[in-house]
């Protein structure tokens, strides 16, 4: 095995190199270009120095081609450039660089790999999983994949996990994002984060704008859908990236990967099988247990039929002789040579590699004159593990440069050498790591430096002296948290690890905290809960009152996001307890408010809302009239909130009135839009519908004024809903289109669900069937895709009113069977809604008498439901009418009478339409003929008029029975 190539050679001409290495082959150009299969005035250009940006895959050929192998192939694959100025693409044994060697013995499992790259380009989504132990050639047959997909056109991104690294939500995904990223057209690019928000969390250069404790951590609770939808927009990029040329994502070592990146592989696969998209992972199948995520992800797969697992084995002897005359540029071997390694290695392809290095470097194998010549085999020492040759390697390097490898060897198997810097016993830094990477141990990724396999990084970390390892440990910890804010957040993880390795726990805790709130702001709760929980239990044993309270919050936070509802109480009590007796104002008020959530989410709505009650009144004595405290509006909106949700209007509307005032003193536009909205909401409650129109238009404006897309999102749901029962119903389109702009905006896919199924219905009442359908069938396909919340309800109800007007009661009564299981609303009584619905159902199968049984519950109330009293009363009335007696019918001109108030007092029209319609159906059953078809007619030009068709083709069926 030759040495590497000196720097000088390595910097030299491409073309200097392909026609040097063309007549050491003894080949004329045209044989070249035949054998490559590139055409001849190719190859005449780039020896000519006239292509001077030659495509990776057209090294390869070349390559391949001249037969190179080993340095020389490697010295080929440097000197290639993408561009003038542009360093040379890396070469390496690392995923996402160029192999240094070919790829031997791997016949079978490149065929069944090749056969699904085939697929995908054919359309068909594929995913594989390569497994074998450490060393057993994984990430080379991935890079083969790599670099053959991106012969055939593909776009590929490629992700490697680390060890160091196995805590940080989605790091390899950030690798694969960036890719993606860089691959979409300079003029969509900056789009990409308006169209899929949640995207921003993976994307290096869009880094969260606020703290993560004021934003990033509390945006969580409000949307316990966020995983999904941060899921939903990374497949969304990769799918429209697939309509246009064929992606490849592939991820190496998935043995380290953290859960959320596991999670988002599996759903990748699920949602691109009919894209062409191909995932491949690697993983050593010897570290992953049966409850390991990695083995869970391939058997659930595999019981789909969407993955391929392709076992990697250990090679044979006459393969292991192909691997060793390989690595000596092709040279005869003997036999005995190939037996002595393969015994000592069993065929594990780094272990027969490593051995030779370690054979060459003791010179019991040399090169002279061209061929390889070797001591005789009863003096040939091989060493007794594979440790024991990468430690041999190591030990003939200078002192500098083996502690360079062994402080590299605790950042992990890839590493910035600004790192390293500063570490006193390092002197000549650069000069040891070109050392290093002379002698093979270590490759060159970018800026930075990457061992040439994990095994040779695991090797020299286990051979460090407890003393030592924590040296360094905590040499390196302190220079990282001394970093500038960004570089800290983003390795919060790795910092919190070398402090704690280095027993400086103290110093730990904080990055610990900051660890989970990035997981939390990525929406991966299963790592931010154990960050918070570690901090917990550093902070409980060093005695640190604050960061034990704020890891509380933490790992209350995220309960309430993933319905962990009663550990989330315990947690958030105690958490605001502890602010309280600390005097942190703000960050008690933060807590009590997250509490009162997940009090009312537990079924302790009336416990919450007292309890926030009585913080308010206990701050308003504390501070005096006309005080402020840091977040009080933001505390007042919290219970305006909770009191909406529990059907308490009047104490909403009071608490919103006052958060209002409140956000206008603290000058906190967003905060007084949100305060608006819920004020306007409360209106409709309470039959001021005018007023509640203006204050959620005011809302609306502050909001976009102001940039704040969840407050507009609230505000235009309630106004939409509004205007299209008020029969505004072209506005309310205009109005719903905004919506849905804006909440796309926030990925917020519970309120984008809210949002479809709103605009659904105003496209039923205008009579487009067709736009109805498609919006409420993704609202429903929105709402299946989270766990259920109050308004899980909705899209289903309205899908049901679709169903039925389509003439489908079966469909109907499904629909209106999954609103029965969603929570019932208490703000406006979803459940008299719902069962108002499937009262209609059953007058539609001609059962009047079962229909007005199930609303007798909420009759005899003037104002149910307070929004949807009209439709009930209606269908009650209706049933009366279809009963035909003498009583029933003088019941439903009284139920009839009731709802025309009703639809006056809340501006109902669309409701009203119907009412008045009963209204003169009361008049026929009356024999009233004259009176009751002048009244029908008024109605159906009113119903015209708005339009809404559905009610004129009502009224004319109630027309033809005066005929």
């Amino acid at each position: 095995m030759t040495p590497p190539s000196s720097p000088a050679r390595r910097s030299g001409a491409f073309a200097a190199v392909l026609r040097h290495r063309r007549e050491v082959a003894g080949l004329t150009q045209a044989e070249l270009a035949e054998r490559s299969g590139i055409g001849e005035r190719t190859v005449s250009n780039l020896e000519r120095g006239i292509n001077t940006s030659p495509y990776a895959s057209t090294v390869r050929l070349l390559a391949d081609a001249l037969g190179l192998t080993g340095a020389t192939r490697q010295e080929l694959l440097q000197a290639a450039r993408r561009g003038p100025g542009e360093r040379p693409a890396p070469t390496g044994g690392y995923l996402g660089a160029l192999p240094v060697s070919r790829l031997v013995a791997r016949e079978a499992e490149w065929t069944t790999i090749a056969t699904a790259l085939g697929a995908v380009v054919e359309g068909s989504g594929k995913v594989v999983l390569l497994a074998g132990e450490p060393g057993i050639g994984k990430t080379r047959l991935a890079q083969e994949v790599s670099a053959r997909a991106a012969e055939r056109g593909f776009l590929v991104a490629t992700g490697r996990c680390y060890e160091a690294r196995r805590e940080t939500p989605f790091a390899p995904m950030l690798e694969v994002a960036a890719a993606l990223h860089a691959a979409v057209r300079p003029r969509d690019r900056d789009g990409i984060v308006d169209r899929w928000p949640q995207l921003a969390t993976l994307l290096p250069d869009q880094p969260p704008a606020a703290e993560p404790r004021t934003s990033a951590v509390r945006a969580i609770a409000a949307a316990p859908d966020a995983t999904y939808r941060l899921h939903r927009a990374a497949t969304g990029l990769v799918r429209e990236l697939a309509a246009d040329r064929p992606v490849a994502v592939l991820l190496d070592d998935l043995h380290w990967a953290d859960v959320a990146t596991v999670e988002l592989l599996a759903h990748l696969a699920r949602h691109t099988a009919g894209d062409r998209v191909l995932l491949i992972g690697t993983y050593r199948d010897t570290e992953v247990g049966v409850t390991h995520p990695v083995r869970r992800l391939g058997r659930s797969l595999q019981r789909e039929g969407l993955v391929q697992v392709v076992p990697v084995p250990r090679l044979d002897r006459g393969d292991t002789a192909r691997l060793i005359t390989d690595r000596l540029d092709e040279a005869e071997v003997a036999g005995e040579l190939s037996t002595l390694v393969h015994r000592q290695t069993d065929g594990n392809p780094f272990f027969v590699v490593e051995t030779l290095a370690a054979l060459i470097d003791r010179g019991d194998l040399a090169r002279l004159d061209g061929a390889w010549v070797r001591r005789e085999i009863d003096a040939l020492v091989v060493p007794a593990s594979v440790s024991e040759a990468i430690a041999e390697r190591a030990d003939r390097l200078s002192p500098p440069a083996r502690h360079v490898l062994e402080a590299g060897s605790v950042l992990g198997e890839v590493f910035d050498p600004a790192d390293l810097a500063d570490l006193a016993e390092e002197p000549g830094l650069e000069a040891a790591l070109d050392e290093a990477v002379d002698a093979g141990l270590l490759t060159i990724d970018g800026g930075h430096y990457a061992f040439d396999h994990s095994l040779t990084r695991q090797t020299l970390y286990a051979a460090l002296s407890p003393v030592r390892r924590r040296r360094l440990h905590l040499a390196i910890g302190r220079r990282l948290a001394d970093r500038p804010a960004a570089v800290r957040r983003r390795r919060s993880t790795e910092i919190a690890r070398h402090l704690e390795a280095g027993d400086d726990p103290v110093r730990a805790m904080p990055f610990l905290l900051l660890a989970g709130d990035v997981a939390a702001g990525l929406h991966s709760q299963s790592d931010a809960l154990r960050h918070y929980r570690h901090a917990l239990e550093l902070a409980d044993e060093v005695g640190d009152e604050a960061a034990a309270a704020a890891a509380r919050e933490g790992l209350g936070q995220v309960q309430l996001t993933t319905a962990g509802y009663d550990e989330a109480v315990d947690h958030l009590t105690r958490a605001a307890d502890d602010h309280r007796r600390l005097g942190d104002l703000g960050a008690r008020l933060r807590a009590e408010g997250l509490l009162a959530q997940a009090q009312y989410r537990r079924g302790q709505g009336e416990a919450g809302a007292a309890r926030l009650a009585a913080v308010v009144a206990g701050l308003a004595e504390e501070i005096g009239p006309g005080g402020q405290a840091p977040g009080l509006s933001a505390l007042s909106i919290g219970l305006a909130r909770v009191r909406l949700a529990l059907g308490q209007r009047r104490a909403c509307l009071e608490a919103a009135e006052h958060a209002a005032a409140l956000a206008r003193q603290e000058g906190a536009v967003a905060s007084e839009a949100d305060a608006e909205a819920l004020r306007g909401t409360s209106l409709l409650f309470l039959d001021q519908p005018d007023e509640a129109v203006r204050a959620l238009e005011r809302a609306r404006t502050l909001a976009r004024d102001v940039d704040a897309p969840n407050v507009e999102s609230g505000a235009i749901l309630a106004l939409q809903w509004t205007l299209t029962m008020r029969g505004e119903l072209d506005r309310a389109a205009v109005m719903a289109d905004r919506g849905l702009e804006v909440t796309r905006r926030t990925g917020d896919t519970d309120a984008e669900a809210l949002h479809l199924a709103n605009a659904g219905l105003t496209a039923f009442y205008r009579g487009d069937r067709d736009e109805a359908q498609r919006h409420l069938e993704t609202a429903m396909e929105l709402a299946r895709a989270h766990s259920r919340t109050l308004f899980s309800g909705i899209p289903p109800a309205y899908l049901g009113v679709l169903r039925a007007g389509q003439g489908d009661p079966a469909a109907a009564a499904l629909c209106f069977a999954a609103a029965a299981a969603a929570p019932n609303l208490q703000t406006f009584e979803f459940r008299a809604y719902v069962e108002a619905r499937r009262a209609a159902l059953e007058l539609v199968a001609g059962d009047p008498r079962t229909a007005l049984a199930r609303l007798e519950p909420w009759l005899d109330v003037e104002a149910p439901t307070q929004i949807h009293d009209v439709m009930l009363l209606a269908v009650a009335a209706e049933a009366c009418l279809e009963l035909g007696g003498a009583e029933d019918l003088d019941r439903a001109e009284v139920l009839v009478a009731r709802a025309r108030r009703r639809a006056e007092a809340t501006r109902n029209v669309i409701d009203g339409l119907d009412a008045r319609r009963l209204e003169g159906r009361c008049l026929l059953a009356r024999g009233r003929r004259e009176e009751a078809a002048a009244l029908l007619e008024e109605v159906a030009a009113h119903a015209t008029a708005v339009p809404c068709p559905d009610v004129v083709d009502r009224v004319r069926d109630d027309l033809a029975r005066r005929a």
